[in-house]
């Protein structure tokens, strides 16, 4: 049994990606062409069409598969039974070619009610289909069955299929995540936070440690702060590891003031 649930669990694991794929394609299809329904569809619909209806199915085929194929694991590929998981996943993906040649449709008029130039609409609509083609899942429907009889270019064939099925999730990631203009955007805004506050942390720590105008001493009391004399005037008490330089204190002033003349 422990053989058979692992079974099960590697077929609902691998039908979830199909849905979500149609997740996908729905919610594109939604906002490009029933732009006022958006609102309508809720965030708990998605997660039942992901994740609740192929654990359905998935429970279905192991029922029928216990009692009527229980050999082997239920690695025995029965035509009859394993179209329970296979015919959804076939509808889903007939339902994202729908998506996606509307979607083109789509694009492909709102691009020639602007005028744009040809080649412009062409490059557009090009490069909306390359995107679309690994998100929606269309790879799969492209390698269903080899056209050849060769062997040598059928091995061809498994292999370029492997390759891209393998690499979808990463031509996602870099259409989707790293080639998108908001991501790249608050990544920047993140890193340039970083360089300032590490430049603001080395010069301070030059402020501390290496001005030889002013000498300076420490002293703690009993709740575990120190201050910092410097010639002659104790500065603000802070933690240990925490000492506020002179520097900081003014540049925290000159940016107040700034605020405050712009403010006026």
């Amino acid at each position: 049994w422990i053989c058979k649930l692992l079974m099960a669990a590697t077929t609902y694991f691998h039908t979830c990606p199909f849905y979500w794929m149609f997740v996908e394609g729905l919610y594109l299809f939604t906002i490009v062409v029933w732009a006022f329904s958006t609102q309508k569809l809720r965030l708990w619909y998605y997660l039942v069409i992901g994740w609740v209806v192929p654990f359905v199915v998935t429970a279905i085929w192991a029922a029928i598969k216990d009692n009527f194929e229980n050999a082997q694991c239920w690695l025995h590929t029965g035509y009859h039974v394993d179209y329970i998981v296979h015919a959804p996943v076939l509808a889903l993906l007939t339902s994202n070619v729908f998506f996606m040649v509307t979607i083109i449709w789509v694009l492909v008029t709102k691009m020639k009610a602007s005028n744009s130039l040809e080649t412009r609409q062409t490059r557009k609509a090009v490069k909306a289909t390359v995107v679309l083609v690994p998100l929606l899942g269309l790879t799969y429907v492209m390698f269903l069955r080899s056209p050849f009889d060769d062997e040598t270019v059928n091995i061809l064939f498994q292999h370029a299929n492997a390759v891209l099925q393998s690499s979808q999730g990463l031509f996602v990631a870099i259409f989707y995540c790293f080639l998108n203009g908001e991501v790249r955007s608050v990544l920047r805004q993140k890193l340039n936070s970083l360089q300032d506050s590490r430049s603001l942390s080395r010069y301070t720590k030059t402020t501390i440690y290496g001005s030889p105008r002013r000498s300076s001493s420490y002293t703690a009391n009993g709740n575990g702060k120190i201050g910092v004399f410097k010639g002659g005037t104790l500065m603000k008490i802070t933690h240990v590891g925490e000492l506020e330089t002179e520097a900081s204190v003014m540049m925290m002033d000159k940016i107040e003031h700034t605020v405050e003349v712009s403010a006026a």
